[in-house]
């Protein structure tokens, strides 16, 4: 009975520290480019978020400010900017920034909770491997999903 009882609480805890979690595939920026909405040469990343370069993003003004990523939205056919949580950014940082080989298109996976004020809690984050397209294609590509 002991043994139900805690398996029992143990799902239920489980359960319900993942209950919004969900993958999201976009692109990388940081949150001063991610808010703005421009790059530094003046490249719109609501449209072509794959511009920012992982030059900028590195920063230190752009890395104090913390990451996010650009994902498609269908009904506004733009990119939109979510910031992540301390830990996201810090992940991020440490997993793509400082180790990424490219200049820029910065696409990647992250699994994570959605909160209510835009952000995104992360727990797990990826370099997308399988987007290597600039411009007018990287939006294309989210809009067949």
């Amino acid at each position: 009975m002991k043994k139900i009882t805690v398996l029992a609480i143990v799902f239920i805890i489980v359960a319900f520290t993942n209950v919004n979690a969900a993958e999201f595939k976009g692109y990388l920026s940081d949150a001063i480019c991610g808010t703005t909405g421009i790059e530094p040469y003046g490249s719109d990343l609501t449209v072509n978020p794959g511009n920012l370069s992982i030059e900028t993003m590195r920063t230190p003004a752009c890395a104090a400010a913390g990451y996010g990523i650009f994902i498609y939205n269908n009904n506004y056919k733009r990119f939109i900017f979510h910031k992540f949580d301390k830990a996201g950014s810090d992940m991020a940082k440490k997993q793509i920034v400082d180790v990424y080989d490219q200049n820029d298109n910065v696409a990647i996976i992250v699994n994570g909770t959605p909160l209510d004020d835009g952000s995104i809690k992360v727990s797990k984050i990826m370099q997308d491997k399988n987007v290597r397209l600039k411009g007018e294609g990287s939006k294309k590509m989210w809009e067949n999903e």
